[in-house]
C-alpha cells in the first residue's frame, strides 16, 4: 500500500471522488474514469521533481 507523503511544510493533498455512479461501463463511465485518471496523474506529476517522468 502506498505511504502518505507530507511536503516539507507538513501539508499533503487529498483527492476525493464522490457521487460516481458506474452503471455498465458505457461512455459516461469511461469519461468519469478518464477524468479521475487525469486528476491523479496531474497531481502526481505536479508533486514529482522536475527531472522525473511518468
Amino acid at each position: 500500500m502506498p505511504r502518505l507523503c507530507f511536503r516539507g511544510d507538513g501539508s499533503f493533498t487529498i483527492i476525493q471522488f464522490t457521487d460516481t455512479h458506474f452503471i455498465n461501463g458505457g461512455e459516461a463511465d469511461q469519461r468519469t474514469l478518464a477524468l479521475m485518471r487525469a486528476a491523479l496523474i496531474w497531481r502526481l506529476e505536479k508533486s514529482l521533481p522536475k527531472h522525473h517522468a511518468l
